[in-house]
Order: C-alpha cells, then structure tokens, then sequence
C-alpha cells in the first residue's frame, strides 16, 4: 500500500524543519530581546561562582564623573541613602570611601569593589593599588577587585603581562583580602587563551554593554562567559557619550513609562541580565538612577531597545 501524506502533515513538518534552521540565528535575539530577570529592587542579588552574593545593581564612583569634584563624596553617600548597595571605585576611589563612612552603614551592608588602575603589569604595582585602594576606601577587606586586560609592552604580550597581574589578585583572592575578582574588557579572541592561563577563573567580567553596543558579537561572547558560570557586569548601560540617552528609541519607551532615557536604558540592562553600575556625577543623577523599580518593561520594549545598536551602526 502507498504511503500517502496530508497536507497538515506536510505543514506541520515543513515548520518543524524550518523552525530548526531559524533556531540558531534567532535564539540570542529572543534571550536578550524578552525580560529574563524578575529585579525586586535594590536586594537584588546574584550568586557568584564561588557562593558570594553581588548585589545586581550598583553606583560607578569612576574618575571622569566624580574625580576631583567637590561633592563627589556627597553623590555617593546619597546613593547609599537612596539605597544602593553596590559601590565600585574605578578612579575616583576617595569619593567612595568619604561616602561609604559618611553613610555610617554597617560593613556588611554595603558591596565595596575596586577596578585596579589601567596600566599595572606587575605583582608590586598590584599591592601597592590593592592597599591604597584599601586605604581610601577605608576597610580591611574588598567584595571584589576588577583588572584590566593588559596591553603588550615591549616584548611582553598582552597575556604574559595580564597572568602576571592575575596571579597577583589570585593571591589576594587566596589570602582571603578580596572575596571575589574580575576581569575586565576581555575581548572574544583572548578570551580561550586567557581561561587557560587561570588557576582560579573570575567571578565576574566586565564589558562594554549598553543598547549601543549588543550586537551578535557581543551577545555570543557574554554567553561565553555565562556558560562558564561568570557573571557579567557594565558601567557602560548609558552608552559611551553623554546624549546616548537622548536615542529616539529610548525616548519613545521612556514616554511610554513616564521615566527618562537613562532609566529605560538602566532597566533593560537589568532585565537582560546584567550587574549594572551607571557613573553618577551629581547627587540629581544618583537619585534619578535609583528611581527605577516602579516600572517593567515588557517583551516588546526590551526587544525594541535591543534593536537600537542596528541603528547606531549605520
């Protein structure tokens, strides 16, 4: 007897294969284009690898907003009291430390990082700003320490000079000083070589990560790092000047919500998964950046908003 077949069932099976060839290329648009992290608020957490609890959002006190103003220690001490719990030092570490002991909170409660000064290549010259950072910051003990991917110098690569001062923050890490280190803007090239080069792999990576910059690159490669069970931060989700925010995109969603560009931005960061660390310059921005868990987007704003770096690229 003749085998015959419907044309439902010819349907049906046509979809099955043509979703399978579809799958590959849309599955990385769909992950980031849908909300994937419920965000309840400033308690927010995400478990590292090694069981440390990092607070998924969090204030950048970096040099190019705060270092060498007056009230950069004010813009910090009002995050804290608006309720961030997550400071990084990333150059304006003085301003951290004034604000972190005027909020008189206890240790604990707050989450103190340090992004080690770009251009270290040496064990010395990694204690000397592990211990001055301590200092400014005014505590024992750091929640994280970041370094840099480090350039060639001379005949040394960018690999011999980077596993010298990982090594460093290993030892750290190992001494109990730091209870939990990053890497930062490991590109997708180095990233094989320099995992091998680990005794102990990073908790943490930082990238370049705003609506801006999400292209199909940058998304394989953050899911490269999560794949190993690493968790990727930004303090880039504004994009890299100041009139980012102003995208019409982002205006049109901001709309939407009654909110701003910079806090649509900052919460599509969050619902994609990232630990975000926006740079504050004013007590006003601190404040604007905290007001952010009144709202959701949904699946058609995220994925709007995701799409916005196919029109920065052009």
């Amino acid at each position: 007897m003749q085998n015959t077949m419907t044309r439902r069932e010819f349907v049906k099976i046509a979809g099955i294969a043509g979703g399978a060839m579809l799958l590959g290329q849309s599955l990385l648009n769909i992950a980031f284009a849908a909300p994937r992290v419920d965000i309840q608020g400033f308690f927010s957490t995400q478990k590292l690898s090694n069981g440390v609890e990092i607070p998924r959002y969090g204030i950048d006190s970096c040099a190019h907003a705060l270092g060498g103003t007056k009230e950069g220690g004010q813009v910090i001490l009002e995050a804290l009291r608006a309720g961030f719990k997550y400071i990084e030092a990333h150059g304006a570490t003085s301003e951290a430390g004034d604000g972190y002991v005027l909020s008189q909170l206890p240790r604990q409660d707050v989450f103190l990082s340090l992004q080690l000064p770009k251009g270290i290549s040496t064990e010395s010259e990694v204690l000397d700003a592990f211990n001055e950072g301590l200092a400014k910051m005014k505590t024992d003990y750091l929640d994280l320490v970041i370094v840099e991917v480090a350039e060639a110098k001379g005949r040394a690569s960018w690999l011999e000079i980077t596993r010298e001062v990982w090594r460093a923050v290993e030892n750290l890490y190992k001494q109990k000083r730091v209870r939990s280190i990053g890497i930062a803007n490991l590109k997708a090239e180095q990233f094989d070589e320099f995992m091998e080069s680990c005794e102990i792999k990073p908790m943490v990576s930082q990238l370049n990560i705003s609506p801006f910059t999400l292209n199909h690159a940058n998304k394989v490669l953050v899911e490269r790092f999560q794949n190993r069970k690493i968790a990727v931060s930004t303090t880039t989700a504004l994009g890299d000047f100041e009139g980012s925010v102003y995208d019409p995109i982002l205006q049109k969603v901001a709309q939407k919500h009654n909110k701003t560009g910079a806090q649509v931005a900052l919460r599509w960061s969050l619902q994609s998964g990232f630990i975000t660390l926006p740079p504050a310059s004013s007590v006003e921005q601190a404040k604007e950046y905290a007001d952010i868990f009144n709202f959701k987007l949904d699946a058609r704003d995220m994925k709007a908003i995701s799409r916005v770096h196919e029109k920065t690229k052009k």
